[in-house]
């Protein structure tokens, strides 16, 4: 197995480095929520982040990111 130090991370090329880290979990399930608010304006996103937290009763969660000055579509 490859390691690597906090020096050597830091000096990856960015977009390697953005790879290998986003690697490190390994594969991930796509899911598909979907809301419709009062406006019946459908809205669909994919997640990858959607996690089982209990089945009596049953409870789902997913991770957002917290939001920034970028605009985004979807949250």
């Amino acid at each position: 197995m490859k390691r690597f130090t906090s020096e050597q991370l830091s000096s990856l090329d960015y977009i390697f480095k953005i790879n290998l880290i986003n690697s490190l979990s390994g594969y991930k399930s796509a899911n598909i929520i979907g809301s419709i608010p009062p406006e019946e304006i459908e809205n669909v996103a994919v997640f990858s982040s959607v996690m089982h937290l209990g089945s009596t009763p049953l409870l789902l969660g997913f991770i957002l990111r917290p939001t920034t000055a970028v605009l985004r579509i979807t949250y």
